[in-house]
């Protein structure tokens, strides 16, 4: 859906601003793809955006992993995958 809504014709004149911003930063002379990636196979990065209020668009930068992912991060880099048990 959010891809729909920034790839949409008349996505620049959204009453959304985040989506007319994305837009407008898509129509720039550069190449990009989207691609979507299910959260149980990122979970670090679902994880961090848990943890931020769902109103703050503020960019935060860490030097460090914070500590409540760094456990996922080691499961990203060392296995085991993610699986998801999945009901018959």
């Amino acid at each position: 859906m959010a891809i729909s809504l920034i790839t949409n014709p008349n996505a620049t004149s959204s009453s959304h601003t985040l989506v007319r911003t994305i837009a407008n930063l898509c129509r720039r002379a550069w190449s990009l793809e989207f691609t979507w990636v299910p959260r149980e196979t990122n979970r670090p990065a679902d994880s961090l955006a848990k943890h931020v209020p769902p109103d703050d668009f503020s960019f935060l930068m860490f030097e460090q992993p914070p500590c409540f992912i760094t456990d996922l991060l080691s499961r990203d880099v060392h296995g085991p995958p993610y699986c998801k048990a999945r009901s018959s």
